[in-house]
């Protein structure tokens, strides 16, 4: 069985790492810039943060202020790719490998139903017992910059993590970083030049080598966006963890929606991380649940026939545990558990 974890930015804030973009501002606004572009960058959002939340399609449209002047917008580009490098090294290096408890990730890893409510739990029981006397591997496609993830399980990507009940090893065979890392091909942009506003910009090679992120994959020879391309081709079972399912990677979701289209022996859980749920109303996480699989099934452009099967094959869970692996966290939590018996 292959498996296949596409894992955006709120795995990494899971861990308690400062990498949203706000986090990135504080750091951004006190740095001073030659480049009259990114003075006036830093402006825009200090005025609009809340807009600048999606840092990237911010970005594609910020392109308006700079008319026909190739040379001036990447300064500016630069300027911001070398300061997020900087600011996510720090935060990085930061990370305590003590309090993450590798033990549970590797468990979450191998059974990532243990993490989903008891119906959808069973549904990908009884999917996982057509491979049950085969081999798991284990692929994660990262769109985070930071190398979280290896510094958990060491150097090297490929792993033995465990066996199956019947003898057959559990591998992670690699984590390819879609996006880059800090010191190397780091992309930041959009999806395609619809979400570039400077019309001028939209046909310039050199605006596109840098801001379409698939052109810069391609530009890069390095082939990684195909090997993502070929992995989730391949995969049984597709986890998304940590994703807001946006806009500016709107071709991994049309992707994804190819691949549940012509495979039927293939399953897809969204880990959403969304508003505080009242456990003693179940239809809080439904309606969550239910804006979560509307906004997939936007990005992925289907009729309405197409979308009835797909919704048999889609598994949304809203504020699992799924990688809550802090050691500390854990404690606190079975703390509080204990609080709460004797009351």
């Amino acid at each position: 069985m292959r498996i296949v974890y596409l894992i955006g930015n709120g795995f990494d804030i899971n861990l308690g790492l400062k990498t949203r973009y706000s986090d990135f501002y504080t750091e951004f606004h006190k740095q001073k810039f030659k480049a009259k572009g990114t003075e006036l960058l830093k402006t825009e959002i200090k005025e609009n943060t809340k807009d600048w939340s999606n840092f990237e399609e911010e970005f594609g449209k910020f392109t308006s202020h700079f008319g026909k002047n190739v040379s001036e917008f990447k300064e500016t580009y630069k300027d911001v790719v070398l300061s997020l490098s900087k600011y996510l090294l720090k935060v990085e290096n930061s990370l305590d490998l003590k309090k993450i408890n590798k033990d549970q990730f590797v468990s979450n890893i191998i059974n990532p139903q243990f993490n989903l409510l008891p119906y959808d739990a069973l549904q990908i029981k009884k999917f996982k017992e057509k491979w049950k006397d085969r081999p798991v591997t284990i692929n994660f496609i990262t769109y985070n910059y930071t190398k979280v993830i290896e510094k958990i399980f060491g150097e090297d990507n490929s792993i033995k993590i465990g066996e199956t009940y019947f003898g057959e090893t559990i591998n992670i065979e690699d984590i390819k970083h879609v996006h880059g890392y800090l010191d190397k091909r780091m992309l930041i942009g959009v999806n395609d030049k619809s979400q570039i506003t400077n019309e001028h910009f939209k046909e310039q090679d050199e605006i596109k080598y840098d801001l379409i992120k698939s052109i810069s994959n391609e530009i890069s020879k390095e082939m990684v966006m195909d090997d993502c391309i070929t992995e989730i081709k391949k995969a049984q079972l597709i986890c998304i963890f940590g994703s807001s399912l946006g806009n500016t990677d709107l071709m991994w979701w049309e992707i994804l929606g190819e691949k549940l289209k012509i495979d039927q022996n293939c399953f897809l859980i969204i880990f959403s991380r969304g508003a505080d749920t009242n456990p003693l109303i179940p239809s809080e996480k439904m309606i969550i649940e239910n804006e979560v699989r509307d906004d997939f099934f936007k990005k992925i452009k289907i009729s309405a026939a197409e979308r009835k099967t797909l919704e048999k094959k889609i598994i949304i869970s809203v504020n699992s545990n799924m990688f809550n692996i802090l050691a500390e966290e854990k404690m606190n939590i079975e703390t509080k558990n204990i609080v709460n018996l004797t009351e």
